[in-house]
Formats: structure tokens, C-alpha cells, sequence
């Protein structure tokens, strides 16, 4: 690498702007547990009992969002919830059981966002 930085390079007169920050630190936390339930679907699929792990994963996740990172909870779990059903959509055909526990996750999620 002869030395250079690994760190995208920016011209003097670009800046960062904040609210794109904010969004990609706030999807990296999303995407870890969005990675977490589809490592659920994959041990469904071998033919472990995961709906226990599930509950367990959107609880953490939920705790996590509401005591870290920069953007408000709501938009955290709302980020989530979008992408457990796009992820979901996506898999549906190919994969339906792992579709089956991202829809399981969604649907906790939306119980624990909507229904207090």
C-alpha cells in the first residue's frame, strides 16, 4: 500500500454532511441485528427451534436503540422493521424459511414499536 491512508480521500472544499453520518453510524447498528436474525434463519433452516433466540435478538436490539447511537430510537426500530420486510421480500422465494423468521422478527418488532 506504499504507505497511504486507508481513509477516503477528500478534497479541501467537500464536507461531510451530518445527517448522512448520523444514518450510516445508526445502519451499521441496524444492519448487526438485521445480520443476527438472518443468522436465525439459517439455523431454522438446518432445523433448530430459534423462536426463543428471536424474541431475545429484537429485545437486545430494541434495548440497544433506545440507549445508543446518534439517531432518535423510533427511526432506529422503524429502520429495522423496514429492513427485516425488505430482506424478508427478498428471500421469500428463494428461501422461505428464512423469509419465515425475518417475518417472525418483523412481527415482534411491530408489536414491541406499536403496542405498549
Amino acid at each position: 500500500m506504499d504507505g497511504e491512508s486507508l481513509a477516503p480521500r477528500r478534497n479541501s472544499y467537500q464536507e461531510i454532511e451530518p445527517e448522512k453520518d448520523v444514518q450510516n453510524s445508526d445502519e451499521g447498528i441496524v444492519t448487526h441485528y438485521l445480520d443476527k436474525v438472518v443468522a436465525l434463519g439459517e439455523q431454522s433452516m438446518r432445523g433448530d427451534a430459534v423462536a426463543g433466540k428471536i424474541q431475545r435478538v429484537v429485545d437486545t436490539a430494541f434495548t440497544d436503540f433506545d440507549i445508543r447511537y446518534y439517531g432518535t430510537p423510533e427511526a432506529n426500530k422503524l429502520r429495522f422493521l423496514g429492513h427485516l420486510k425488505l430482506r424478508a421480500g427478498v428471500l421469500a422465494h428463494s428461501s422461505p424459511a428464512q423469509a419465515s423468521v425475518l417475518m417472525k422478527a418483523h412481527d415482534i418488532a411491530m408489536g414491541k414499536l406499536f403496542i405498549r
